[in-house]
C-alpha cells in the first residue's frame, strides 16, 4: 500500500501484547526518519491505537525496530487525536510536520 506522502508500507501484523494500546507494526520503505533532529532512521513503525481516559481516542505512530520495540516516544507525523484507526494515520506518515496538518 503507498501512503499519501509516497512510502511503501506493509502491514506486518500485531504486537505487544503487554501494552493496553492496540499496536500494529509495519515495514516502510523507504526508510523513515525520526527524533528531535530527525537524524534517526527505521524500515519499521508501529501505530497504536488507544482510548485514553478524560483525553479521548487517539492513534500514535512510532519508529519501532522489526519486533515492535519503540525507538522513540515522540509521536511521528500522521499520529492524530479523535479516533482509533491504524489505516489513517499510517495514510499520513511522514518525516516532518511542515506537510502535515495534524
Amino acid at each position: 500500500m503507498k501512503t499519501n506522502y509516497g512510502f511503501e508500507v506493509e502491514r506486518l501484523g500485531l504486537v505487544n501484547p503487554e501494552v493496553t494500546a492496540t499496536q500494529v507494526l509495519w515495514k516502510v520503505h523507504p526508510a523513515v526518519r525520526y527524533g528531535y533532529d530527525w537524524d534517526g532512521e527505521t524500515f519499521y513503525v508501529v501505530t497504536s491505537a488507544v482510548l485514553v481516559p478524560f483525553s479521548g481516542a487517539e492513534t500514535y505512530i512510532f519508529p519501532c525496530s522489526e519486533v515492535g520495540e519503540i525507538l522513540d516516544w515522540m509521536e511521528m507525523p500522521g499520529s492524530f487525536k479523535g479516533g482509533l484507526d491504524h489505516e489513517t494515520a499510517i495514510m499520513g506518515l511522514n518525516h516532518s510536520d511542515s506537510d502535515n496538518e495534524n
